[in-house]
């Protein structure tokens, strides 16, 4: 095993062990769980957006790459695929808050 390979190795394992070296009991058992919530208040409280990409697309006013339709959804590939299988899938009729 070449030295820069056994350097990287260690570094891995140095990193991921040190990751844990902060936790304790009184660590919060979800630090992500006040972020959720932050989210949540924040869609309840938005103001619905009049019209948006997707609206346009159910429409057809945006050309997609169509895979599925039907009267309830029109599923597509995502423009910015962030995998090799990746799609959308969106309702015709906006859904209500």
């Amino acid at each position: 095993m070449s030295a820069v390979v056994r350097s990287l190795l260690k570094l891995a394992t140095v990193h991921r062990y040190s990751s844990y070296a902060n936790f304790s009991l009184s660590t919060p058992y979800c630090a992500a769980k006040k972020s959720i919530s932050d989210e949540a208040i924040k869609a309840q409280t938005a103001k619905p957006i009049e019209d948006t990409i997707f609206g346009k697309i159910a429409r057809k006013e945006i050309k997609i790459d169509l895979l599925h339709e039907d009267d309830q959804c029109v599923a597509f590939h995502d423009i910015s695929k962030q995998a090799p299988t990746h799609f959308l899938v969106i309702p015709k009729e906006p859904i209500p808050q």
